[in-house]
């Protein structure tokens, strides 16, 4: 009986050994379980949150842009013509000057000398003509926008030799930039921009050239009439406080739809 009952206890204990171990077991699986999804849910949220921070940044950035004057592209060709034409005239002109020259007058054949300051003449006269040809596109103006959350007008003008548009512009503040052609289209023609055909001066301040703004059909080339152009280089001031009136009423339009798609 004492052999017996101790064996019975034996197996108790080996059972009760057993039944902890596996519930060890499978608590520590459990936890290791829990650690890993709780993990993997924590690092899916913190890669996840970045996200609507960049595209509240991006939305923060947003630049309202007022669009004023833009050159016809089509007619780029004729400053690119002009420009390389003049180019290549100089070119000869400069070959006529200095090897040409020299080499007819090396013959023994006076009645074929040539005089030296023909071609020389000559020359002078084609590098005058390519320095203007290169000038003007270099005062040409391209496009204007207005800057209406840094209120900063952009000029963009053109790169030489290739007569291409410039991808950064030239900035200016508001009231940088004056025209006495804009006085005198407000005068004689009573503002009316369809009325003017040419090249329209404006003077910015620190240039010594002029911006040239090229308008062969105003209802195409200058935006709203020429309206927001004139007024915002007459008077600037008033141009800034009547489209700060604009832009708050727009915001008091949109306000009410915005509303009721939150409720």
């Amino acid at each position: 009986m004492t052999m017996l009952s101790h064996y019975r206890r034996s197996l108790l204990i080996c059972g009760n050994a057993r039944s902890r171990f596996h519930r060890c077991t499978v608590m520590s699986a459990c936890e290791s379980n829990y650690h890993s999804v709780f993990f993997s849910t924590s690092t899916t949220n913190h890669n996840t949150t970045p996200k609507a921070s960049t595209t509240t940044m991006t939305s923060e950035q947003e630049i309202s842009i007022l669009p004023l004057y833009k050159r016809d592209s089509d007619r780029d060709y004729i400053p690119r013509v002009a420009f390389g034409m003049s180019f290549v005239n100089t070119l000869y002109w400069l070959w006529y000057a200095i090897d040409f020259i020299p080499a007819v007058n090396a013959s023994p054949i006076e009645s074929l000398h040539i005089d030296p300051i023909v071609g020389y003449g000559a020359l002078g006269l084609g590098i005058g003509i390519n320095v203007m040809t290169a000038i003007y596109p270099a005062v040409l103006v391209a496009k204007m926008d207005f800057d209406e959350t840094n209120n900063q007008l952009h000029v963009y003008r053109y790169n030489l030799p290739f007569i291409t548009v410039v991808s950064t512009p030239a900035l200016y503040n508001l009231g940088d930039i004056k025209s006495s052609d804009l006085t005198k289209i407000l005068e004689d023609y009573k503002g009316d921009f369809r009325r003017f055909k040419g090249h329209l001066a404006l003077k910015a301040k620190g240039s010594t050239l002029p911006l040239l703004l090229e308008i062969t059909d105003a209802d195409r080339d200058v935006e709203n009439g020429g309206e927001d152009l004139m007024h915002m280089i007459l008077r600037p001031k008033a141009f800034l406080s009547s489209r700060r009136q604009d832009r708050l009423k727009t915001l008091r339009v949109k306000a009410p739809s915005s509303k009721r798609r939150i409720k």
